[in-house]
């Protein structure tokens, strides 16, 4: 159990005993229980980035646990619970509970946080890394996102630190070596070297960098592009922008 206060610290341990947690793939129920990794994934859509040169996989991952709760559909009825909006997910709309239609039960879900918004479990919560396609083994792994623009109780705290945060989108391995992703809260694009992890380059985008980066050619000059439109789910600055970089 994690948190920033003894009392943080207590509601997570309470929150624990009075869960099933029996551990990877534990099932939900009509009683509560911790999924972990989350329902949001350890590897989210962003899936993997793979050098076919190299045989190096490049992926990020979230470390996160989900509270989960089964409600019968009787209940869920008298609760009022009803399709999402198209496109929307539960934390836009402000409701924990997935309708899930057409189905005995409604499913309530969130993350397993403390009372100020933090998780339960220590940091780090994000991290990038590179496995050996030919023998399976890890090459490197490091934290990836920093706490700006996160803090307790929705205070954004300005400082760039980094604990490895959750994060939502998948990276983009060129011919030359490097890996371009944004996906973390902070709203931040970076370069890795593929070799060694190292982080070559970075810059702040408009909103959150939570999708799929691309490369293309124009006239024999590279680009590099994402849509920085954000992630409700993470907390990242949502904006409308797209855009793209390439060398002088």
């Amino acid at each position: 159990m994690w948190g920033i206060s003894p009392l943080d610290q207590l509601m997570c341990r309470i929150i624990f005993k009075q869960a099933r947690y029996e551990g990877l793939n534990t099932p939900p129920g009509l009683t509560a229980s911790l999924v972990y990794p989350s329902t949001f994934g350890a590897l989210n859509w962003g899936g993997v980035s793979v050098d076919p040169r190299h045989k190096v996989m490049i992926v990020n991952s979230t470390r996160m646990a989900t509270h989960v709760k089964m409600i019968p559909r009787a209940k869920a009825d008298e609760l009022g619970v009803r399709r999402l909006p198209e496109f929307a997910t539960d934390l836009e709309v402000g409701n924990p509970i997935l309708p899930m239609e057409n189905t005995p039960y409604a499913l309530e879900k969130t993350f397993w946080l403390t009372k100020l918004g933090l998780p339960c479990i220590s940091p780090p919560y994000g991290f990038i890394s590179a496995v050996d396609l030919n023998s399976g083994k890890l090459l490197w792994s490091k934290r990836f996102g920093t706490a700006r623009g996160n803090g307790p109780a929705g205070v954004d705290f300005p400082f760039a630190i980094p604990i490895g945060t959750p994060n939502h989108g998948g990276p983009l391995i060129t011919g030359s070596g490097l890996v371009f992703i944004g996906a973390t809260p902070d709203a931040r694009f970076h370069a890795y070297d593929i070799r060694t992890g190292k982080l070559v380059w970075q810059v702040d985008l408009p909103g959150g960098g939570n999708a799929l980066p691309i490369t293309y050619t124009v006239g024999g000059k590279q680009y590099v592009a994402i849509m920085a439109g954000g992630s409700v789910v993470i907390g990242a600055k949502t904006s409308t922008k797209l855009v793209a970089f390439a060398l002088p």
